[in-house]
């Protein structure tokens, strides 16, 4: 299992905020709720889902424990809160937003929920304070990796200029979302590929995807496997009047083809793992719930 470092108090690590002209960009380790629901409100942060480019966003429905209580279901948290703030006016206002979960399971860090505000992506000053709460939470751990939805040219860029030891590219995991009838035809086979039992995590309550187009949530049910440390699963059993999600690395093609040519089956939209070189099975390890 590999050991980790956990962070520090923010002010225990940080560098000195990034300073120009008249403005300050700084980070506070406890972003009030009020300031996360509203560069979500300013900002929808879309990508391709269901074969249609840019067609979703995730609608996550907040309230003071939104985040914790999610994160805590994989790992432990840390929820981060970027800031720029006016020097002479003194106000703040939040531009982005960062977490690091490290997980139950192997203790690896999980950056996730990196979201930026489009005037400020590109700027020195962000990438900058990027690279330093980053590097000084994640460089003591022998695995971190993010995963980002595709396209989203964010973290690919960050990944760039973020000088994290070995972080790169990992391919992509193909995500599928299939009908009640589809799943119940291929369920055994996707058992056996996992080598786990599969059960059923529904978090539309929390964290559901929603068409950019016609603003409805899909109703999604997304497969649990490969998962002890995660104590209750909602369903054990397939339930009607959802769609199933799941995910599978590209590298496994047999289990890709098969569900194509067995069962016409084919993914609906992909994501892009960065990391370290810590070794793992991408398909059991990442699931789509975690996401």
């Amino acid at each position: 299992m590999s050991s980790t470092i956990e962070p520090t108090s923010f002010t225990e690590t940080l560098t000195k905020p990034f300073k120009k002209d008249k403005l300050t960009i700084n980070v506070s380790d406890k972003p009030s709720i009020e300031d996360l629901k509203q560069l979500e409100k300013e900002e929808k942060f879309c990508f391709k889902f269901n074969n249609k480019t840019k067609n979703a966003y995730i609608d996550c429905h907040k309230d003071e424990e939104y985040y914790m209580d999610f994160y805590r279901t994989f790992g432990k948290p840390y929820v981060y809160g970027l800031y720029e703030k006016n020097n002479e006016t003194k106000e703040s206002k939040i531009i982005g937003t960062v977490s690091l979960i490290y997980r139950y399971d192997t203790k690896v860090c999980h950056i996730m929920d990196l979201k930026i505000k489009k005037s400020h992506r590109g700027t020195g000053g962000v990438n900058k304070f990027i690279r330093s709460t980053l590097f000084s939470r994640v460089l003591n751990n022998k695995g971190y990796y993010a995963i980002s939805m595709n396209t989203n040219t964010i973290i690919e860029n960050l990944t760039s200029k973020m000088v994290l030891p070995k972080m790169k590219s990992r391919g992509k995991m193909f995500i599928y979302v299939i009908s009640f009838d589809e799943l119940n035809k291929c369920l055994a086979t996707l058992s056996s590929f996992y080598c786990s039992e599969i059960g059923f995590i529904d978090n539309n309550k929390s964290r559901m995807f929603v068409d950019n187009t016609t603003k409805k949530g899909y109703k999604l049910l997304h497969l649990h496997h490969n998962a002890d440390y995660r104590e209750e699963i909602d369903f054990t059993e397939p339930q009607r009047g959802y769609h199933y999600c799941f995910s599978i690395h590209e590298s496994n093609e047999y289990i890709i083809q098969e569900l194509k040519e067995k069962f016409k089956i084919t993914s609906s939209s992909s994501a892009t793992i960065y990391s370290n070189d810590f070794k793992t099975d991408w398909s059991k390890f990442v699931k789509t719930f975690e996401i």
